[in-house]
């Protein structure tokens, strides 16, 4: 038993605290996983059914559903890709958790540094599919938002890593894999896993720029007065801002000179070629 004089105390519970207080994160990281995430064509072997009668009067949520949703297209889209490029050129080597949000599989597995979508497996196009929603948990301790999801690698009963979900087979028939009563898939938190996104890495540039003062300048109106005009931001801090961000600040309204322009101010401060090789893959 260690003993602590009284002078000793201020010291050792500022420690403690600052202990207690440290941020514990358990999320799942590229590598870690001892069990690979299932796919999803296993899961359309027995779940490719419409709903039940029940619940008829609900979403289909069966494999048939998702595959034609964004969710499932979420690796596939040329939109992401091409903001993917601009903040690779921006920011290299910053660009892992666009891939850890949208494509779970290549995260998880180590692609975690894909540009581009050539740089990715047949598999990791699934985007975000059914093992990592029924096998993501609330740990209690990792922060929620940021794609920081902690997925569960336990193997179950039936020998895979159970799939989690708020019901329960008792009393029915059970299906073939390993199966436990969660709530986190019906609750928000588990959307905001991945749809409540900060990027760390440009959140400082993106908030200069929004707080910089803005010059003015004197353009003749119809009247023939000068009216002041305020000049836009950097266009390299827009082309960050574009991709996956959070922003609690609605950008300016593009002044009338750039509205009469044919080529819109983001595509002209874009000069640098986009992901090379075809966007789309089956």
């Amino acid at each position: 038993m260690t003993v602590f004089s009284r002078r000793a105390w201020p010291t050792v519970s500022l420690a403690l605290a600052a202990l207690l207080s440290a941020p514990a994160s358990a999320a799942t990281e590229p590598g870690s996983l001892q069990n690979p995430l299932e796919k999803s064509a296993d899961c359309r072997k027995c779940h490719a059914f419409a709903n039940p009668p029940e619940h008829a009067d609900v979403p289909n949520v069966s494999p048939i559903a998702w595959a034609g949703g964004m969710m499932a297209n979420s690796a596939r889209d040329p939109v992401f890709w091409a903001g993917v490029a601009i903040a690779a050129q921006d920011m290299p080597g910053e660009t892992a958790s666009c891939v850890r949000c949208h494509s779970p599989r290549a995260f998880v597995a180590g692609r975690d540094d894909a540009t581009a979508i050539d740089d990715l497996d047949p598999d990791d196009l699934a985007g975000v599919d059914c093992d990592l929603c029924h096998r993501m948990i609330d740990d209690g301790v990792t922060p929620l938002g940021d794609a920081h999801y902690t997925i569960d690698d336990v193997i179950g009963e039936a020998g895979d890593v159970p799939k989690q979900g708020p019901w329960s087979y008792d009393g029915g028939d059970k299906p073939m894999h390993s199966w436990v009563v969660g709530d986190l898939l019906g609750r928000s938190e588990h959307c905001g896993t991945c749809h409540d996104v900060t990027t760390g890495a440009t959140a400082s540039t993106t908030k200069a720029s929004l707080s910089a003062p803005s010059s003015t300048s004197s353009a003749p109106t119809a009247s023939g007065s000068p009216a002041p005009t305020r000049s836009r931001a950097p266009s390299s801090s827009r082309a960050r801002t574009a991709t996956c961000r959070r922003s609690t600040t609605s950008p300016a309204a593009p002044s009338s000179t750039a509205r009469a322009s044919s080529t819109p101010p983001a595509v002209a401060a874009t000069t640098s070629p986009g992901p090379t090789g075809g966007w789309w893959k089956s």
